[in-house]
């Protein structure tokens, strides 16, 4: 499988192909969606195989879900340049 993912919803982590969601006549169907307001997958489909075709913004790959963020290290802190209750005056700038 390629790495480049397009943001189909076929690779999203947020999709439940657990729920469907048929239209009146049983044509076509919504897949279910975690992330969406709607509950359900932005297009309608014929087959699973259609959710390839199709994705929105909410995309997001499995492992950038369940990935925790990287601690970052703290920060230390930086020594002031002059240190702090030196008198200076102009001539030291020049």
């Amino acid at each position: 499988m390629s790495t480049t993912y397009h943001w189909a919803c076929a690779y999203c982590a947020h999709l439940d192909t657990t729920r469907k969601k048929w239209d009146e006549n049983h044509y076509c169907y919504l897949v279910g969606c975690n992330k969406r307001k709607t509950g359900y997958t932005c297009g309608w489909c014929k087959e699973d195989k259609e959710l390839k075709l199709q994705g929105c913004s909410d995309f997001e790959l499995p492992d950038q879900i369940k990935a925790p963020p990287k601690p970052q290290a703290p920060r230390q802190a930086e020594s002031p340049l002059i240190p702090e209750g030196t008198q200076l005056s102009i001539f030291d700038f020049l």
